[in-house]
């Protein structure tokens, strides 16, 4: 009885988690913010470049900006480094 209890708390919660990440990659694909932040920070690489960051559980999502327009976005595990970090 106790590992069927266990097994459905489980499976609630990587349910629940594939949702938040699903969610927030959509954002990400459609170029909008996540919406399921931890911690957020921005990062300015020089005057023209900068970098939004935003880490979720398990994740994280970088966006990219040129001139202040996006250039590139990307979700992946919560160890992905800056690309303008080079």
């Amino acid at each position: 009885m106790v590992k069927k209890i266990l097994l459905t708390l489980f499976i609630v919660v990587l349910v629940g988690w594939l949702s938040l990440l699903v969610v927030d990659y959509l954002n990400v694909k459609q170029n909008k913010d996540p919406k399921f932040c931890l911690k957020t920070e921005t990062i300015e690489h020089s005057e023209h470049r900068k970098t939004k960051i935003c880490i979720g559980i398990g994740y994280k999502v970088q966006h990219y900006y040129n001139d202040e327009q996006l250039t590139a976005a990307e979700i992946g595990p919560f160890f992905i480094a800056d690309r303008y970090a080079e």
